[in-house]
């Protein structure tokens, strides 16, 4: 159920409104551009309730242009070269530097490189950086946990920036290689829920020889002794 312009014009020719609108809840979110700008804004639309907000917003570029959300509580990234190797720029805005200036760093991709050696170069430029960031590595295994869309994320490692939000920074940005994929994903922190801990395979044993101890321990105070 959208309505509006359905094709994407040429920046400075037309500006784009598409509203997506439930039909039974008049819920939705809308998609806009101005013809002069390059930046598309997603807005949320409710017919009922108060307080609209976005809980989630996941994209993904292939064509490297500069390419990020504006930051709720969780943020995710993942690179995947795709075959085309380079350097990607990272951009950071925060309140402490000017929005022309915003803190930069590059990871260089390449073919030899491995997904875990490309992902801690990024998790490290965030951490690198002077406001206290706190950047982790997942296997493509938690995105389930992790991402409300996790069918993007969980191919492969992907980078968790955990308070971004906390320390102020109100966007992230990267520039990539043409042919690259690169998702970002930000959303509120009960969207998705934290993953569920689960136990190892020693940890499965170890449950296992406790119940075993505990249910020789009930049936020897039930024996009567003689």
């Amino acid at each position: 159920m959208c309505t509006g312009d359905t094709s994407c014009p040429l920046p400075g020719v037309l500006d784009v409104n598409i509203k997506c609108v439930g039909t039974i809840t008049g819920n939705g979110f809308s998609l806009t551009r101005l013809g002069t700008d390059v930046d598309v804004r997603v807005s949320p639309h409710f017919t009922f309730g108060t307080n609209p907000n976005i809980q989630n917003l996941n994209c993904h570029t292939e064509v490297g242009n500069a390419h990020g959300p504006d930051i709720l509580d969780r943020v995710l990234v993942q690179i995947l070269p795709n075959g085309h190797f380079g350097d990607v720029q990272f951009q950071v805005f925060h309140p402490s530097r000017p929005p022309s200036s915003p803190y930069t760093f590059s990871v260089t991709t390449s073919s030899s490189q491995s997904s875990v050696d490309r992902n801690n170069q990024i998790a490290s430029g965030f951490n690198s950086l002077p406001i206290s960031l706190n950047a982790v590595v997942h296997p493509g295994s938690d995105a389930a946990g992790s991402s409300a869309a996790s069918e993007t994320l969980n191919l492969d490692y992907f980078v968790e920036v955990r308070n971004a939000r906390a320390q102020g920074v109100t966007k992230m940005r990267s520039v990539g290689q043409s042919g690259m994929i690169i998702t970002w994903e930000t959303g509120d922190s009960d969207s998705p829920h934290a993953p569920i801990p689960t136990l190892n395979s020693r940890g499965i044993v170890v449950v296992v020889i406790l119940m075993l101890i505990s249910g020789l321990w009930l049936l020897r105070r039930r024996v009567p002794h003689t």
